[in-house]
């Protein structure tokens, strides 16, 4: 194991190794990649010797990227030290580190590059210096440099290699957006570059979602994280603290294992009413809006959950009130369609949405399609049209036709503030509530249906097979037709449409130009800009981008057009805010 020097460059007491004179010049060249072993070749530096040209060889082993507080491979770096005699035993050889990113290696508790405690070794008979004992630190790339000095004083540098240390696969990275601390780093300040989260380092996420101002995702430990406002219960860490012990807006992330925890009107009978939620399986992406902050999640169970508001009691627990307080709201996880899954024994919910002004839209494994909540704009499709002023809390109803059938045969849903969309099996598509950007093709713009109707088809023949909205009050969707093909209808003021223009698409479809060779798997449109995930990883950006959504350092100005986002890696699931804070897990 290599030597350490203090910071004078003289060797401890009781070490045999010897000092070195002087500081040797230090190139820094790019590295070697370090998926390969890396041997490189020096040329000796001037020298009266007449033991000929001295030669040092940098051998770094393979293994691939390697994550923060992992051990490195032992040896993590060999210098064989060799002249036209043959090795040169004795030598003393020191390491010297840099990087330009960031990227840091971690020896007997000192940080490389930064210590000023010098990392060396003596060359033995065979000519060989192993450096052990080291551990990756921060993600970046560490430049290698070997400066020998033999013992009869001459000198040589090795080329440099590299060690690599990257952000695990599954990591959240956030940018956007931060003044309710939602990027999870404990300020207010928006970043206009994707940054990891330091929701643990160490930990593989699989699906990330967005609402208001709060960002949560899952990890592989069916563990919820979570960080932004939480007035309303948002982060469902047991409180409605929006700010944290220092004074800084909600945030850094908080792990959620369990939740017995109610909101400030239910009483422990009630409380038990409610299965506890103890394992997360994956977030569900229902972007709302108007401050009602609300998360919804997958539990390993089976069943959904939701934290936060739940004013008009749009999760159907039979707890809400018609007030935007917390007395409607859950500060913790509890189970969400209970009234519906009551009246529908033997199914279950398969798929929901949440949009603004209090409502909610709930797909049930017979296909069926229930709204619970404020039926605002007569969005719920169940026939009634509400009366002017407040609906009252614990409302659930039944989807239904123009003839008062119940609506069938459905395979997804979404909900905007104003009206609600449901995909048929068939590929039709079928709307309720009011047409309030055109962004229902089919029915007049402004006009509200309290029916489900027929909704017109982006293109004649070809099924729809997906289909995705805007964050509440943006009154957007945007369909994925069976032959690959995206379609937008609805308010575009921001260009988050992608559709090369600001123009809404009022009742009428336009078809979103891809980029040459993708294919669209996901949306997550904030509301002024919109996330786009392609089925090879890759993430494109489309809105305004006052807040950095381009992601690549540039803040100000309109992209109508979908633009990459530089990420560190391929996304698996992507999420956007109401306030336009973006995530996705890479």
């Amino acid at each position: 194991m290599g030597a350490i020097l203090d910071e004078n460059g003289t060797v401890p007491s009781g070490d045999k190794s010897k000092e070195i004179g002087g500081v040797p010049r230090r190139t820094v060249v790019k590295g070697a990649a370090w998926s390969i072993p890396v041997i490189a070749t020096a040329v000796a530096l001037p020298s009266a010797s007449a033991s000929g040209p001295l030669r040092a060889d940098l051998v770094i082993p393979g293994g691939g990227c390697v994550v923060p507080g992992t051990a490195l491979a032992d040896p993590a770096a060999t210098v064989v030290v060799t002249d036209t005699t043959g090795p040169v035993a004795g030598a003393t050889v020191q390491l010297v580190f840099t990087s330009v990113d960031g990227g840091s290696v971690v020896h007997d508790g000192q940080t490389y590059p930064g210590s000023s405690v010098v990392v060396q070794g003596v060359t033995d008979a065979t000519g060989r210096a192993e450096f052990t004992g080291f551990t990756a630190g921060t993600v970046g790339t560490v430049t290698v440099l070997a400066s020998v000095q033999t013992a009869d004083g001459r000198r040589v540098e090795s080329n440099p290699g590299s060690f690599a240390i990257c952000q695990p696969a599954g990591n959240v990275f956030v940018w956007g957006w931060n003044a309710e601390g939602q990027v999870g780093n404990t300020t207010q300040t928006a970043s206009r570059v994707p940054v990891p989260t330091p929701w643990e380092v160490d930990k593989t996420f699989t699906s990330v979602a967005g609402s208001w101002s709060t960002l949560a995702a899952v990890s592989t430990e069916n563990t919820v994280y979570a960080s932004g406002h939480n007035g309303m219960g948002g982060r469902g860490d047991g409180t409605f603290d929006t700010t944290t012990p220092d004074g800084r807006p909600s945030g850094p992330a908080y792990a959620l294992t369990n939740t017995s925890m109610n909101n400030t009107e239910r009483t422990a009978a009630n409380a038990a009413s409610f299965p506890v939620f103890t394992s997360a399986q994956s977030m569900v992406s229902a972007q709302n809006g108007n401050n009602d902050t609300a998360m919804l999640v997958w539990g390993t169970d089976g069943l959904l959950y939701g934290t936060g508001e739940n004013a008009g009691d749009y999760y159907a627990t039979g707890n809400g009130t018609d007030t935007f307080d917390r007395a409607s709201a859950f500060a913790g996880y509890v189970q969400v369609g209970k009234l519906i899954l009551d009246r529908n024994p033997g199914t279950r919910i398969v798929q929901a949405d949440i949009a603004g002004w209090w409502h909610s839209v709930y797909l049930l494994s017979d296909g069926t399609v229930w709204s619970a909540g404020r039926n605002h704009q007569a969005s719920f499709g169940s026939g009634t049209t509400p009366p002017v002023g407040a609906q009252g809390p614990e409302i659930a109803y039944q989807a239904v036709t123009a003839d008062g059938t119940p609506l069938t045969g459905i395979v997804d849903v979404r909900t905007t503030q104003d009206s609600a969309v449901f995909l048929a099996a068939d590929g039709r598509l079928w709307a309720a509530g009011r047409n309030s950007y055109g962004q229902l093709p089919g029915m007049n713009v402004g006009a509200v249906s309290n029916v489900a109707i027929e909704l017109t088809a982006p293109v004649p023949g070809v099924p729809v097979t997906r289909i995705w909205k805007s964050g509440a009050d943006g009154e957007s969707i945007i369909v994925l037709l069976a032959d690959g093909r995206v379609f937008a209808a609805g308010n575009n003021t921001s260009g988050q449409l992608g559709i090369g223009t600001t123009a809404d698409t009022r009742n009428r479809w336009v078809q979103i130009p891809l980029p040459e060779g993708k294919s669209l798997k996901e949306v997550a449109l904030g509301n002024d800009g919109g996330l786009y995930l392609m089925t090879d990883g890759s993430v494109y950006f489309a809105g305004a981008n006052d807040t950095g959504g381009l992601g690549n350092g540039t803040l100000g100005g309109v992209v109508t057009t979908l633009t990459q986002v530089p990420l560190a890696g391929p996304a698996s699931s992507i999420a956007a805010t109401y306030w336009d804070t973006y995530a996705a897990v890479v």
